[in-house]
Protein backbone atom coordinates (compact mmCIF):
# COMPACT_ATOMS: atom_id res chain seq x y z
CA UNK A 1 0.00 0.00 0.00
CA UNK A 2 2.99 2.29 0.39
CA UNK A 3 6.23 3.22 -1.26
CA UNK A 4 9.42 4.13 0.64
CA UNK A 5 12.01 6.69 -0.42
CA UNK A 6 15.47 7.43 0.94
CA UNK A 7 15.89 11.13 1.73
CA UNK A 8 18.30 13.44 3.52
CA UNK A 9 17.03 15.45 6.49
CA UNK A 10 19.06 18.63 6.18
CA UNK A 11 18.38 19.98 9.66
CA UNK A 12 19.17 16.73 11.47
CA UNK A 13 22.02 15.89 9.05
CA UNK A 14 20.94 12.26 8.65
CA UNK A 15 19.28 9.94 6.17
CA UNK A 16 15.60 9.20 6.68
CA UNK A 17 13.03 6.95 5.06
CA UNK A 18 9.84 8.57 3.82
CA UNK A 19 6.93 6.17 3.47
CA UNK A 20 4.06 7.46 1.34
CA UNK A 21 0.67 5.95 0.69
CA UNK A 22 0.42 4.96 -2.97
CA UNK A 23 -1.54 7.45 -5.05
CA UNK A 24 -4.24 4.91 -5.95
CA UNK A 25 -5.19 4.61 -2.26
CA UNK A 26 -5.32 8.34 -1.42
CA UNK A 27 -9.02 8.54 -2.32
CA UNK A 28 -9.89 5.53 -0.14
CA UNK A 29 -10.87 6.84 3.31
CA UNK A 30 -10.23 3.44 4.95
CA UNK A 31 -6.69 3.22 3.54
CA UNK A 32 -5.85 6.77 4.63
CA UNK A 33 -7.21 6.08 8.11
CA UNK A 34 -5.20 2.84 8.35
CA UNK A 35 -2.02 4.62 7.20
CA UNK A 36 -2.51 7.34 9.82
CA UNK A 37 -3.13 4.71 12.49
CA UNK A 38 0.16 3.03 11.47
CA UNK A 39 2.01 6.35 11.89
CA UNK A 40 0.58 6.96 15.36
CA UNK A 41 1.25 3.37 16.48
CA UNK A 42 4.83 3.44 15.14
CA UNK A 43 5.51 6.70 16.98
CA UNK A 44 4.56 5.08 20.30
CA UNK A 45 7.08 2.24 19.89
CA UNK A 46 10.43 2.77 21.56
CA UNK A 47 12.86 -0.12 21.13
CA UNK A 48 16.45 -0.45 19.82
CA UNK A 49 15.28 -2.85 17.09
CA UNK A 50 12.40 -0.66 15.86
CA UNK A 51 12.92 2.33 13.58
CA UNK A 52 12.10 5.75 15.06
CA UNK A 53 9.29 7.82 13.59
CA UNK A 54 9.99 11.56 13.36
CA UNK A 55 6.93 13.01 11.63
CA UNK A 56 3.80 12.21 9.68
CA UNK A 57 1.21 14.21 7.83
CA UNK A 58 -0.06 15.04 4.35
CA UNK A 59 1.66 16.63 1.36
CA UNK A 60 0.10 19.71 -0.24
CA UNK A 61 -1.54 17.28 -2.70
CA UNK A 62 -3.15 15.34 0.16
CA UNK A 63 -0.86 12.29 0.06
CA UNK A 64 -0.10 10.85 3.53
CA UNK A 65 3.52 10.31 4.55
CA UNK A 66 5.58 9.02 7.48
CA UNK A 67 9.18 10.14 8.10
CA UNK A 68 11.28 7.44 9.80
Amino acid sequence: MGVVYLARHETMQCNVAIKMLRAQFVGDHTSVKRFNHEAVAARRLQHPNVISTYDHGFTSQGQPYIVM
